[in-house]
């Protein structure tokens, strides 16, 4: 069985994906990247790219489409400056120019046949409502001259607000549509009641047992750092959207100047912080330079090999930092009004993450952190091993199972 998955954005979707094609037949699945190349969404020495490659998954982007040869080669050539760009490490100007450049080059010389070539039973496609993508209608038009069957994957353990629904097409829902839920209190499909066939709760794979076993044997355990997770956030001057998940400029500021706090209560200690996927580097970097921040490294692994490294994390409010719950890993971070706001609207989201290690401000950080080193070994197991079970009731056991369940009954309809 030939399947697909679309990327619009970035890795999240394959935070999902990973462990389920791993279970599929990987060499007869394609990941397509919606950039011009690759490496902008990828690293070549990241997990990845060399666990994709190591499965003979085939990996496409834009560069794979361009229709003509001779552009195709002088778009290699300056390969790296659209990688940069990608990456935020050029400048604002750069790097709008050069996203406009690639949404022009994308959208006038690039021929979408991916689906012709693949001719996939399977499509997965992020349920993100994202712009970025440019031939929405043609792939919309194909599913529906075609028996495909498209499933719409979630980008992370839970959505942000409950009963809602990214809607990617204009069009109704179809047969051969299929929405995929992680949390198990998801309730996105009670608007859309007469549809219920389309919604499957399957559960989050990467949270499967049989996942963690496999990432445990082929990645080794090396727990010396002090994990940082951040959000984006607004650089000094730019303006602030309040209903958006980045954090203003200030707030971020004083949240790594605590986070350089808690790490000079042992010098030894090396920082490994994980910026997000949009993050602007060259600001993250001149924060770490304004506060002085010298013993540290950037890691873009995903967060179940960021896991090994680390005895422990400081972290912003993010569903990444879940899967660290589940392996008994400290997380300690705090509340702002917007994530109050935001976890007050949905209750089970509070029950889950704040039995856990929360500040009820950033300067308080320093305090639970310097609190749980002062509990001893059994305290602190117990309270870990809570905070576990306590995550475990949200989430299905067997989610690749499940999937695969689901995915054998899609075909047969």
């Amino acid at each position: 069985m030939r399947s697909l998955t679309i990327l619009v954005k970035n890795t999240s979707e394959l935070d999902f994906l990973i462990p389920l094609i791993d279970e599929l037949n990987p060499s007869s699945h394609t990941v397509f990247f919606s950039s011009l190349f690759v490496e902008s969404v990828i690293e070549n020495n990241s997990f990845y790219y060399k666990h994709l490659i190591k499965n003979k998954v085939k990996i496409k982007s834009y560069i794979n489409l361009i229709k003509f040869k001779t552009l195709k080669s002088l778009l290699c050539s300056f390969k790296n400056i659209f990688i940069n760009s990608n990456k935020r490490k050029s400048s604002y100007i750069i790097h709008k120019s050069i996203n406009f450049l690639e949404q022009f080059i994308i959208k006038n010389f690039c021929e979408f046949n991916i689906l012709e070539v693949v001719y996939p039973k399977i499509i997965f496609y992020p349920n993100r409502n994202d712009k970025k993508f440019l031939h929405k209608q043609i792939l919309e038009d194909y599913i529906e001259s075609n028996d495909n069957k498209i499933i719409f994957i979630p980008h992370g353990p839970h959505y942000n607000i409950k009963n809602v629904l990214f809607f990617p097409f204009n069009s109704k829902f179809k047969k051969n549509y299929n929405y995929w839920l992680s949390f198990s209190k998801d309730k996105v499909w009670e608007k859309y009641r007469k549809n219920l066939s389309c919604f499957s709760k399957v559960g989050y794979p990467m949270f499967d047992r049989k996942w963690i076993n496999k990432i445990e044997k082929i990645e080794k355990k090396d727990e010396k750092y002090l994990g940082v997770i951040t959000r984006q956030f607004y650089s000094v001057h730019q303006k602030i959207n309040p209903n958006e998940m980045t954090m203003p400029y200030d707030e971020f500021f004083r949240f790594m100047k605590e986070v350089k706090k808690i790490s000079e209560n042992n010098k030894n200690i090396k920082l490994l912080i994980k910026p997000h996927p949009s993050t602007d580097l060259r600001e993250l970097k001149k924060i770490l330079i304004k506060l002085n921040i010298i013993n540290y490294e950037l890691n873009y692994d995903p967060i179940f090999i960021f896991e090994r490294k680390i005895f422990a994390s400081i972290s912003v409010l993010s569903t990444s930092f879940l899967y660290l719950f589940l392996k008994s890993k400290p997380v300690f971070f705090y509340e702002n009004e917007f994530t109050r706001l935001h976890l007050d609207k949905w209750p089970y989201l509070r029950k889950i993450y704040l039995n856990s290690f929360v500040a009820d401000k950033i300067e308080n950080i320093h305090k639970k952190y310097i609190d749980f080193l002062c509990m001893d070994e059994a305290e602190k197991k117990t309270k870990l091993e809570f905070i576990k079970k306590n995550l475990e009731k949200y989430y299905r056991s067997n989610p690749i199972l499940r999937a695969k369940n689901k995915i054998n009954i899609l075909i047969k309809r």
